[in-house]
């Protein structure tokens, strides 16, 4: 499918004020889409030329870059995912939209350092239904292992070292490999659609072991410190996450603390809400035995 372009003398736009487009000359080149499938592309011929770009049937973000002289401009947009523009080279850079959180890209100017940030909620598309497992790796030398376990506990906090600890049923083909290791991580895994989703929940060195030996089970515990999560007073608003399946709230006087599902996402120092409460999140205290899974959300107020 062609695209033609309108007649030269068609009206100009200007989208909120922000940025002011003006229609190329008319006998500039035309576009063609094609049939492949691309998630981003930007094409620039050259500072002396006007630029290209090519679009396809599946495009989820492009660029334009109408030369240093000129105002960029972001054009051609399918897929609802996002969009940046720098209104010049000697001003600050400008993000016309955004759609579903995704991602953007800034350029301070061409003399300046180029920064790239990128965020994605993947929570919306797992079903209620889905089965949510639990897995740990320990880090070692040779690389990572992947280690069957049955519950794990954890804490993420500002201020304060974090902790995590979990134990492995039917530890003995696993030991050499916990002797290794310097780090273990608990991951929230799903399956949805045949695709595996994993998030890493809490990492911590390798500190205490412990096994325990029956007639007929063998565990281990293990468990370690990390390092405290740095404060942050304004934490940014892209990251604010909603609690579900709530249990309790307790309000004391050093702050509020929520009891609720195990959310993908929320870490210290983020901003999390429940109806109207909101609260910035000092800890995380993570509980997983059996079948019984959820966590506790806190502030501390000084």
């Amino acid at each position: 499918m062609a695209y033609t372009r309108p007649a030269f003398n068609s009206a100009n736009v200007t989208w909120q004020g922000l940025s002011a487009y003006s229609r190329p000359a008319f006998n500039a080149a035309n576009v063609t889409w094609l049939d492949s499938a691309a998630t981003a592309l930007l094409s620039d011929s050259g500072l002396p030329l006007p630029p290209s770009m090519v679009a396809t049937s599946n495009l989820v973000a492009s660029l334009l870059d109408s030369g240093m002289l000129g105002t960029p401009t972001v054009w051609a947009f399918h897929g609802n995912a996002a969009w940046a523009a720098v209104a010049s080279p000697l001003g600050t850079v400008t993000v016309l939209a955004t759609y579903g959180r995704v991602a953007y890209v800034l350029a301070d100017s061409p003399l300046g350092a180029i920064n790239a940030r990128a965020f994605t909620d993947f929570t919306g598309a797992i079903p209620a239904s889905a089965s949510i497992t639990y897995v740990m790796d320990l880090v070692t030398p040779d690389g990572d292992v992947r280690v069957p376990i049955s519950s794990w506990q954890a804490t993420l906090q500002v201020g304060k070292p974090s902790y995590l600890s979990c134990v492995v049923p039917a530890c003995a083909d696993w030991l050499a490999d916990v002797n290794a290791a310097t780090e273990f991580v608990v991951s929230r895994c799903v399956t949805v659609s045949g695709v595996q989703i994993e998030s890493e929940m809490a990492r911590c060195p390798v500190q205490t072991t412990q096994t325990d030996r029956g007639p007929t089970n063998y565990t281990l515990s293990m468990s370690g410190y990390g390092d405290e999560i740095v404060a942050d007073a304004n934490p940014d608003v892209i990251y604010d996450r909603e609690l579900t399946d709530v249990r309790s709230i307790s309000a004391y006087d050093t702050g509020t603390r929520i009891r609720c599902g195990i959310d993908w996402l929320l870490r210290p120092p983020m901003r999390a809400y429940y109806g109207e409460t909101s609260l910035l999140v000092s800890y995380i205290n993570y509980y997983a035995q059996g079948n019984d899974r959820y966590m506790d959300v806190g502030e501390r107020i000084e």
